[in-house]
């Protein structure tokens, strides 16, 4: 990644491989305004980092990757009646829920963006459901994880609602809980309020064509 300078303003450039993001600030207060959140936000992030019991080195990603990619997002998200929706794949344990919320921080602080976190894990079937499927149509079924476990149903609703939601409207926010391998009762659901202006939405098949 690189940072270059242009003589009728500031542009930044970001150059990875297949993927170019950028952004466009004016020189002056607006300019300096922007550093003051970009350091404010690395201040945030180093506290989440410290909280997730992240080491140091993990500090060292805020500028290359997690501030420029939560400036693409910003950007593509303003002016839109509807929430952006950014989907994360990624294989089991690599890291996808500690990316997404490590960067919800750097958007929230840096961008003032209203974001939510959404989990492939929270949309899975229950176990009855997932038992019942077992019998109809193949055991594996009823192991979470594999082709069909999911509540696509659910999933829709829940990105339709926070879609349309009033300022005050609370979206609950269903919730796995694996040790029980089901999920949580409606009343230990978390809850959203208002319409996010980014939806993250993580997963280990999210754009998997099937």
């Amino acid at each position: 990644l690189r940072t270059y300078r242009e003589k009728r303003g500031a542009r930044r450039c970001l150059r990875a491989p297949g993927l170019l993001l950028y952004g466009s600030v004016t020189v002056g207060p607006t300019l300096a305004g922007v550093v003051k959140l970009e350091e404010k936000a690395r201040r945030a992030f180093d506290g989440a980092r410290r909280r997730l019991d992240l080491p140091d080195r993990t500090d060292e990603d805020f500028a290359s990757l997690y501030w420029p990619l939560a400036a693409w997002l910003s950007e593509r998200a303003r002016g839109r009646a509807r929430p952006f929706v950014f989907g994360l794949n990624g294989a089991q344990g690599a890291g996808k829920s500690t990316f997404c919320e490590l960067l919800s921080v750097v958007l929230e602080v840096g961008f003032m963006a209203s974001v939510v976190v959404l989990s492939i894990d929270d949309v899975y079937l229950t176990r009855s459901e997932r038992l019942q499927l077992a019998q109809r149509v193949h055991p594996l079924c009823a192991v979470r994880g594999a082709p069909g476990t999911h509540d696509l149903a659910l999933a829709h609703a829940l990105v339709d609602q926070l879609s349309c939601a009033a300022p005050d409207e609370l979206t609950a926010l269903p919730r796995f809980d694996k040790a029980q391998d089901d999920r949580k009762p409606r009343d230990a659901w978390d809850e959203f309020r208002g319409r996010p202006a980014i939806i993250l939405f993580e997963g280990w098949c999210v754009a998997a064509r099937s």
